[in-house]
């Protein structure tokens, strides 16, 4: 694998990786202010120019699942466009994906669009590395990659949390059958407090995905936490 540069974007920060032969390689921090980003771009200037892939985990993000009608090709993608730049024309950092097609009716597709809604978060740093000429391979989140992670897990079961602590802070991700529907990130105090609250705003996640019928009367709602080793001890009485 040739050597790239893994751009971990929240809130407050900029991480960077060395990403080589699959692993990763802890690098500087910046922080997200005008300090920072100087910081970055001679960060940039002054390394190689191997590419660059930003994650993005940040609390700005939204989610909404559609049904469209049955359109392949080059048709269906335009109308997703379309439907795409209608509910987030504010923003650049917007996706959509099929995930199969409904059980009656005309089977419709079932539609998840998604959007980072604060592009003046991200803008700074796509500007920092097209000015510094750096090749940039994508802009990802991390609440889509996370589909990447339950496959590589093998969790299977039809309703899905997953939850996991990250620099952003605790993030919540529900998944039907495979497919991810919705997630959140709540920013947290960090490691430590981890364990405290969980409890709570997993409840209050069951609550929110049964108000909106994403969850029925009677489904179980598998939670797997994906935690530190020092965290395991706190967490298994939950």
């Amino acid at each position: 694998m040739l050597r790239k540069h893994l751009l971990y974007l929240t809130s407050d920060h900029l991480f960077a990786y060395l990403w080589q032969a699959g692993s990763l390689t802890p690098g500087p921090v910046f922080g997200a202010d005008a300090a920072g980003l100087r910081a970055f771009a001679l960060w940039l200037a002054d390394g190689d120019t191997a590419p660059a892939c930003l994650l993005a985990d940040l609390v700005e993000e939204e989610f909404q699942r559609q049904l469209m009608p049955h359109v392949g090709g080059h048709a269906g993608r335009q109308m997703r466009r379309r439907r795409l730049h209608q509910l987030y024309r504010d923003t650049p950092y917007r996706h959509a994906s099929v995930q199969g097609r409904a059980s009656g009716g005309r089977r419709d597709d079932r539609v998840l669009f998604c959007a980072l809604t604060s592009p003046a978060i991200v803008n700074p740093w796509v500007a920092a590395i097209e000015r510094q000429g750096v090749p940039l391979e994508g802009i990802y989140s991390a609440s889509l990659l996370s589909g990447a992670l339950i496959r590589k897990l093998a969790l299977a079961q039809p309703h899905l949390l997953l939850v996991t602590q990250q620099a952003g802070g605790l993030r919540e991700s529900y998944f039907e059958a495979g497919q991810l529907k919705f997630s959140r990130l709540l920013q947290t105090a960090g490691h430590d407090g981890m364990a405290a609250g969980i409890a709570g705003e997993t409840e209050r996640t069951r609550q929110f995905l049964a108000s909106i019928r994403l969850l029925e009367r009677g489904d179980l709602l598998h939670t797997v936490i994906l935690a530190p080793a020092a965290e395991l001890d706190a967490l298994r009485p939950l």
